[in-house]
Order: C-alpha cells, then structure tokens, then sequence
C-alpha cells in the first residue's frame, strides 16, 4: 500500500535520506524494477538491497520521464474534460 507520487498517499518510498538524497514533493519514484536472482520477476524494496546506495535508485529514485508522463496524463484528462463541459453548454444554448 503506497503512492508513488511522492508527498501524497501513503508509505512514499525513500530515497536514501540518510545520505543527503531527498525525493521532492510531487515528484513521481522509479517504482517497481526487474527482480534481482530473476530479471522476469518483480522487486520492490526488497530487504537484502533497501539501504543499498547502489541499488535503491532502482525504486527510491524520481526520473524525470516519471513525471512527465504524469503531467501529460493529468493535463490531457483535465482538457478531455474541459470539452466535454464545453460540448455540454453549447447544446444546452
């Protein structure tokens, strides 16, 4: 149970703080990657690697790319939505 946008939800993934490495708020994780014995599998914040400074940029850190893709996803909801509030009023006219 946890939110990947960092600053909402719950139980944000950590970047490292003990070593001076913040995530910002709003900035969306790296998330879940490859497993480690199986590239197939599935790994998030496993146990052996969740202090590893060579490992956690794997699910701890905020790319850029993340966030971006967000900002198109919300804008281009927010403009689908605008047309159809538009789309609505002028038939109601």
């Amino acid at each position: 149970d946890m939110c990947m946008l960092d600053g909402h939800g719950r139980n944000n993934p950590d970047y490292l703080p003990q070593y001076g490495f913040f995530n910002a708020k709003g900035g969306v994780c790296n998330g879940i990657t490859g497993g480690f014995e199986d590239e197939e599998d599935i790994a998030f914040n496993p146990p052996a690697q969740k202090d590893d400074m060579l490992q956690n940029w794997r699910w701890g850190e905020q790319w850029i790319p993340h966030g971006a893709w967000y900002l198109l996803a919300i804008m281009s909801q927010a403009q689908h939505i605008s047309q159809l509030a538009t789309s609505k009023n002028i038939k109601e006219q």
